[in-house]
């Protein structure tokens, strides 16, 4: 056997050493003086020889992990016996994994090497790439632009915010108005790739990405302009079942109701210092911050706001 495989060794040598060289075994072999340049039949006979010295120590090892495990399942210890019975078995039955894939390696068409290739480079793909492939980058004024609205119940439309350190967030809608450099409402998300089974091509996953929520209690997080590094409108729906369930949590409940509060509040309070203005300067003041606010939703919104007033006055 050892004799067969030494010599589909020699002759795959051109398939094996890339396999070897990804796995880190040429320099072992190389440090060992078992490589020999542009003589593979030389190199090739070297390993056979270190093979066999290698195989009667592994056939001392394979003995006495046999009987080890034997006596330690006669004699109770079943999940350690178990355990030295299995290893042997695994070292026994690598080589012929590792022919196989030789094997299978020589025979494939350029087609099918180039397709397994796309599919080892999708599988090695970040959690960063990922989400900038199926992405929409946005400038800062962009993502202002969009997030300029009042939150309503039901608003799934959130971006995603990478930030320097590469934790993720969902960026909330908020009409931030000049105060937009102060900080972005938002949610962290803990995200991780799926586990993608063996063979499968990655891209056939319904969903690339799992994300949850990474916070607790009922306060929000306001996240730093300046911690941001990307923000993107992700086109896909990994993220849809992490956004349902956060408008449905407490804090989202409680930021929905502080920003709508604090926003009409805040120009209703403005109008009135507009009408009480004692200089022209004090009244310019007031009409520039209230231009500031203007969320494109404001007005369904407000009609909203003003009967939740209304009802909740009618109650008290």
């Amino acid at each position: 056997m050892g004799i067969i495989f030494t010599i589909f060794l020699v002759y795959q040598w051109d398939h094996v050493v890339p396999v070897l060289e990804f796995l880190g075994i040429i320099d072992w072999l190389d440090s060992m003086g078992l490589i020999y340049e542009d003589a593979a039949y030389l190199t090739g006979f070297s390993i056979f020889m270190f093979a066999i010295k290698a195989t009667i120590i592994f056939c001392i090892l394979v003995a006495v992990f046999l009987v080890l495990g034997i006596i330690l399942t006669m004699i109770g210890s079943s999940s350690v016996g178990f355990f030295l019975l299995a290893v042997p078995f695994i070292i026994l039955f690598s080589p012929f994994l590792f022919i196989y894939v030789l094997i299978k390696g020589a025979f494939e068409t350029e087609e099918e090497k180039a397709e397994n290739r796309r599919i080892y480079l999708e599988g090695k793909k970040t959690i960063l790439e990922l989400i900038q492939e199926s992405s929409e980058e946005l400038t800062k004024e962009q993502a202002f632009n969009r997030l300029n609205r009042l939150p309503t119940s039901g608003d799934t439309n959130f971006l995603i915010a990478v930030t320097k350190n590469e934790d993720i967030y969902l960026l909330l809608p908020n009409p931030v108005g000049v105060y937009f450099h102060e900080g972005v409402p938002a949610e962290k998300l803990a995200v991780e790739k799926t586990e993608v089974p063996i063979g499968k091509d990655p891209t056939k996953l319904p969903n690339r990405l799992t994300a949850t929520l990474s916070e607790t209690g009922s306060k929000y997080t306001t996240l730093p302009i300046e911690d941001i590094n990307y923000i993107y409108n992700y086109n896909k729906k990994d993220f849809n079942p992490v956004i349902n369930k956060f408008i449905t949590t407490k804090r989202f409940d409680n930021y929905l109701k502080k920003a709508i509060n604090s926003y009409f509040t805040r120009k209703f309070n403005l109008k009135r210092l507009m009408s009480e203005s004692k200089t022209r300067e004090d009244f310019n003041n007031y009409a520039s911050q209230l231009v500031e606010m203007n969320a494109f939703n404001e007005d369904i919104v407000k009609m909203m706001w003003e009967s939740e007033q209304f009802l909740t006055a009618e109650k008290e």
